[in-house]
């Protein structure tokens, strides 16, 4: 190797660029739970991190403009905003988004997303310690929302010797009659219903209150994938931990950042 090489070789190493954390500016509660992510990256990444709130309408040129002079590589985007504004920026930035609960196909086809759904498999792990004679699983679900969730939650009903029987609902009126059905056949001590996250399957105005005040009044169990549900009478719930999904954000992003440090032709 020759030594100009070698130099070209070491100016890459020193310099793999800068990482790019955008983030929605909410409400308190929400602003801490990208807070711990963010927190997360930090703790975890070997690149320099750079918070980008999301304030009003984003102004996408200003943001690019911004982030070339401070020569970031990869953009780190959190939440529905940050999905949002993300699609548009140009293609010298990788993109790797988390803190959301489900991508669109869009989304999800055009870079890694690391969602927030808890894994069904760790909530039917814990269904059967709570439950060892629970049987069956049975849920509702948008399948434009949540048809990918339900793909790996059968394979983890079969792993933990669980039928699961799902009704799909594309609308709150849908959702509501597939919950009276399924709760009219539901055996207590035998079935448990799965609530997952999923905008239309647990809508919170209308569709949750009747579902959580039927199944109390039956004895029937009711476990979620919100934690919010369990102050509602639900069994139990599984969240996300922000702060290990900023460790995996930040190891995801470092992964970027190397194979983009390689010079061309080299």
């Amino acid at each position: 190797m020759s030594a100009a090489l070698a130099l070209v070789r070491r100016a890459w190493a020193r310099s793999p660029g800068a990482l790019a954390a955008i983030y929605p500016d909410l409400s308190t509660a929400y602003r801490e739970v990208f807070a711990r992510i963010v927190e997360g990256i930090e703790a975890h990444s070997k690149l320099h991190v750079i918070a980008y709130p999301l304030v009003g309408n984003v102004n996408r040129q200003e943001m690019q403009q911004s982030f070339k002079r401070q020569a970031v590589k990869v953009v780190v985007a959190l939440g529905r905003q940050g999905l949002k504004a993300a699609l548009g920026l140009e293609r010298e930035f990788g993109v790797i988004a988390g803190g959301v609960i489900a991508a669109t196909e869009v989304e999800a086809n055009s870079f890694p997303v690391f969602s927030m759904t808890p894994d069904p498999v760790l909530l039917f792990v814990r269904l059967k310690r709570f439950m060892p004679g629970v049987r069956r699983v049975l849920a509702v679900y948008d399948p434009k929302q949540s048809a990918w969730v339900m793909r790996l939650a059968r394979e983890a009903a079969r792993l933990q010797s669980l039928t699961l029987h799902v009704a799909e609902a594309q609308d709150l009126s849908a959702a509501v009659r597939a919950y009276a059905d399924i709760v009219a056949g539901m055996t207590p001590g035998k079935d448990a219903l799965w609530l997952p996250q999923d905008a239309v399957a647990t809508e919170e105005s209308a569709v949750m209150p009747l579902i959580l005040e039927e199944t109390w009044n039956r004895g029937l169990a009711v476990f979620s994938s919100n934690l919010h549900h369990v102050r509602r009478g639900a069994l139990f719930a599984l969240y996300a931990d922000e702060m290990a999904l900023g460790r995996q954000l930040a190891l995801a992003a470092q992964r970027y950042s190397t194979l983009e440090a390689t010079p061309p032709g080299l």
